[in-house]
Parts: C-alpha cells; structure tokens; sequence
C-alpha cells in the first residue's frame, strides 16, 4: 500500500491497517530521510576539511601562517555575503535546488583544482651554499617557514635566526653536532667548524602559489558557500511546525564528522616533526586519499540535492492586515525592522561568537593538545567525549528547546564557551581538558540548533534570512576564530589569547542576559515577522506542481516525523 495523502488532520496511526505498516509506507518515501542522508555525506566532508586544508597549505605548500589564515578565512567570510545574496536570489525565483546544485558544484570544481597548484618544492626547495674550503661539513638544509633567512658565520659564530623560524644543517659525517636552545618552535641544529652558510627563501615563488589559490578560493567560495544555508531551509520546512525538532535531523551529520575524523586520525600521525616534514624528507604526509574521500562524498551530496523538493508558497498579491501581515516581503526592507527589536540585535552579536568559538575549537584545539605534549590517544578521546555529548544534546534538543527557549539556550552556550576557554588557560596537563569538554555538545551543537530554529524560514523571505544566520555564525565568527588561531596566538601564546577569549565571553554573555530579560522576544522571527503567518499556503515543488497535502501548513503527523529516526 502506497500512502500519498494525508488530507489535512493529523494521521491517525491506530488505524485498522496497523502501526507498523502505516510506519513502513509514509516512512519509504519520508522527505526527512534525504535531509539525513545529506548532513552526513556533508558534515563529513565539508566540517572537516578546514583542518585538513590548513596541514595542506603548510606543509605541502609551505605558505606562512598569515596566508594559511587568509585562505582558511575566505570560505567563512564570503559566507557573509554569497549566502544571503544567493539566498535573496532563490526567495525571487523559487529556484532553492537549482542554486543549491549549482552551489555544491562550484564546491566540487574548485576543491578539485586546489591541489593541481604545484607547490613551492616544486620550484625552489634546494640549499644555496656558499663556501671555501669548509663546504663538506654542510650535507641538507630544511627550511620550515617560506620567510626563512638566516646566516651563520664562523668567525665569531654569529647566527641570527628569526622567531619561529626553524633550520637544519646535518654534517655528513654525523659528528660534532651542537644543539642550540633558543625561542624556537623546535630545536636548531648545526655543524661546526664551517665558514659560512647563507640561505635565503624568497617570497615571490610563494605569493605567486597563493595568488594562484586565492583566486580559485574566492571565486569557488562566493557561489559554493550557502550549500548548507539551502539544506537548513530544505529540513525546516520539511518539518512544517515542528522546527523545534531540526537536532534530531542533524544527527546524521554528527556520526559522518566523527567517522571521518576518527578515521584520518588514525591514518596520519599529528605529531608531526618539523624537521621531517619538507622537500621530501622523511616523512610527509600525503593529502590525497582524505581530498579523494571528499570529492566522492561532495558528489553523493550533489545526486542527493538533486530529488530535493521544497516547500515553497506564492507571492500573496496583496497581503491584509486583518490576516496578521506586518511586513513587506522583501527582507532588505525586513533587516531595518528587524535590527530595531533589541532581542534581535543581541541575537546576532550572540551568534557572531559562537561561531568564532566554533572556529577556534576546530581548527586549533587539536594542535593545542599536543602542544601540551598530550599522547596520540588523547585525540581519540576528546573526539569521542565531543561526539558523544553532541549526540546527547541533539536528541534532547526539543525538549530543551520546549523547556527553557531559544534564548536561553544560546546564553547557556556563550557561558560555557567562556568557561572552556579560561579552563584552556589554565591547564597544564593535557587530560585536563576532558574536564569541560563534555559541554562541548551544549557549547556547539545545541547553541546551532537554538540559533537555526530562533531564525526559523518565513515565506518569501527564508533562504535570504537562514543565509543570513549562517553568514554571522559560520561566516564572519568562524572568519575571526580562524584568524585568531593562525595570527593571534603566535602573538600572544596560548595561556594569554585563551584567557583573554574566556573573559571577552563572560562580558558578552553578561550582555546578551541582560537584553533578553529586560526585552524578552521568545517568539521566533519567522513567528513574528511573517507576510503569511494567517495567509493560505498552498505548497509547490521547484516544477511548480502541487506536493501531497502532508504538508500543507505543516499539519501533519508528529509521531510520523521522527519515529523514523528514533527506531
């Protein structure tokens, strides 16, 4: 038995055909179960190539640490832009897939032509050895960081080395080493007696690769970034009224980050040495199987946009004030309106820092731990402990959201990101940091799904304003936490940028309570900025054809929207 329609009431599961057959049919062709199968093909591709890409840039490219921060910040910060204008383009047209396929495409192309850029060894990777009669006590050099430049002389053994600068001279003869203790990443090590040693790394071989990357970066990224802003829409809409139950759809999305993080962490060992790790040396890790595993997954993710169909309603052509209108359909004419509602703002601001949280925590904590000189299994654990309690958050998230509101769930996480931050400060053994990272699932996952379903997707104007939200979270704050961890922590050092981050949170936090209890808006923005909120919906698919009635007005069943999940 084929079930097609379900005319406007609730379905009844108690009927004489039976639960379990009942459960069986609407659940075969169950739009919610794409939505699924979309987070976990795109989390695990898309969320953890950031600290995959910034290795790459590193130490195959060897660019500086200022233009890895650039590359990895061009993708969060033309999300600010190309996801709303994007989204702005499909609210018009009602052309939410086509935009989406061509979005996940341009993704695919340009991750594609990112590794063909040769790489600076491909060009320049030899010693320059000026010498005498000394020049056999000089055997391979190995520059770490492109702006290296250093010389030492014999007479007088002057060396001047920069700041993280890292040098390697082995004498052939394996003998009469010297180690050098100084404000070096790793240790220096060179050979004695010798004349002089003069090697000096240009930046024209390196700006021209990162030219060549930006490029391809920024045209890729402006069309490929709202991909996920299109899936948000998609899943909202899908469940109608039951918003509050977006966690239990992005579930999916969690065991694909952890499958695929846990499975190239063990592939690849993190701790890599410096020393060994350019111009083919030793060992260097190879790249390519982790960007093949994307591409195949980016390319499942692209058949799967294909069957989507969203729910979409016509422009009313003159819509009443006696039906609840408040609002023209236009969401630039919304943003003025909807910065005057002080909740609204404080909303945003909040917004802004959870993702430079998110930011921080994905592309440095890692790092950080072994900086610690935490074991290699310490890894696994924290990625464990973060998918389990990401896990939990998300399955209790509607009864969360249903308890204590949107509002509050987002304070919660500004408090407790604050509080993780000062806790990074002041560790000193790496294990523990296992003591707040079981709120990572408060801190990141239930402060996103609190984030999506405050912002809801209003008719006419619910790509623009999702893409919107994305761009503040995963665009300009994910931006910032990238830049901070690539620039500002060699600046300051750990100990002093997590402190000083903890105690920003704890201002902001104290902020955003302050707002939301002396201007409460627990109503949703789609809830009360809506063209339609009492209009007559009627739903049409991206062809322009009637949808079954299942989800006219989101009035259908609860339990048949999620029993697919839970059993």
């Amino acid at each position: 038995m084929q079930v097609t329609r379900l005319h406007g009431s609730k379905h009844n599961l108690s009927t004489n055909m039976g639960i379990k057959e009942t459960l069986s049919d609407i659940n075969a062709d169950h739009p919610l179960h794409k939505a699924k199968a979309f987070y976990f093909l795109f989390d695990a591709a898309i969320k953890t190539l950031p600290r995959h890409l910034g290795m790459y840039y590193k130490h195959t490219l060897l660019l500086s640490p200022h233009q890895v921060a650039m590359l990895l910040s061009v993708r969060p910060f033309l999300l600010i832009f190309g996801s709303p204008v994007l989204g702005g383009i499909a609210d018009k047209t009602n052309k939410f897939r086509h935009v989406m396929l061509i979005s996940l495409l341009t993704f695919l192309v340009t991750y594609v032509l990112v590794p063909l850029v040769e790489p600076v060894e491909g060009f320049n990777c030899k010693e320059h050895v000026h010498f005498n009669h000394s020049a056999n006590h000089i055997n391979i050099s190995t520059p770490v960081f492109h702006k290296l430049h250093k010389q030492i002389v014999s007479n007088g053994a002057r060396v001047k080395v920069e700041v993280h600068k890292y040098y390697q001279m082995v004498n052939e003869e394996g003998t009469n080493n010297h180690q050098y203790d100084g404000n070096l990443m790793q240790d220096l090590y060179y050979t004695w007696p010798f004349d002089m040693y003069e090697y000096e790394l240009t930046d024209d071989i390196t700006q021209k690769v990162f030219n060549v990357i930006l490029l391809i970066t920024i045209f890729g990224e402006f069309f490929a970034s709202p991909s996920e802003t299109f899936a948000d829409l998609y899943t909202l809409r899908a469940l109608g009224s039951n918003h509050n139950r977006y966690g239990w759809q992005i579930i999916s999305g969690l065991f694909g980050f952890f499958i695929v993080s846990i499975a190239f962490a063990a592939s690849s060992d993190i701790r890599l040495q410096l020393k060994d790790d350019f111009c083919h040396v030793g060992h260097v890790i190879n790249y390519s199987p982790y960007l093949f595993v994307v591409y195949g997954l980016v390319g499942a993710c692209i058949l799967i946009a294909a069957t989507f169909q969203y729910r979409l309603f016509p422009k009313p052509t003159a819509p009443r004030k006696d039906d609840g209108c408040n609002c023209d359909c236009n969401f630039i004419k919304a943003l003025p309106v909807l910065a005057e509602t002080p909740a609204y703002t404080a909303y945003a601001i909040a917004v802004i820092f959870c993702g430079f949280a998110c930011g921080v925590k994905q592309l440095y904590i890692y790092h950080y731990l072994t900086e610690l000189g935490g074991p290699h299994q310490l890894i696994f654990v924290v990625l464990s402990v973060h998918f389990i309690s990401g896990f939990l958050a998300l399955l209790a998230s509607p009864y969360l959201l249903e308890r204590f509101g949107a509002s509050n769930l987002i304070a919660g996480g500004l408090l407790l990101n604050g509080i993780s931050f000062v806790v990074y400060s002041l560790i000193k053994n790496p294990w523990l940091i296992l003591i707040v990272e079981p709120f990572h699932g408060l801190c990141q996952e239930l402060s996103w799904v609190a984030i999506v379903t405050y912002a809801g997707a209003p008719p006419q104007i619910g790509a623009a304003l999702q893409g919107t939200v994305h761009g503040l979270h995963k665009g300009l704050g994910l931006a910032l936490g990238y830049y901070a961890v690539c620039v500002l922590i060699l600046k300051f050092g750990y100990v002093g940028f997590f402190l000083a981050t903890g105690l920003l949170f704890f201002v902001v936090f104290g902020f955003y309570l302050f707002v939301i209890r002396m201007y409460p808006k627990e109503e949703s923005i789609a809830d009360s900025y809506s063209c339609y909120s009492k209009i007559h919906q009627q739903d049409v698919d991206s062809d322009g054809e009637e949808t079954v009635e299942m989800f006219q007005k989101g009035d259908y069943n609860n339990e048949t929207l999620d029993r697919s999940f839970l059993e």
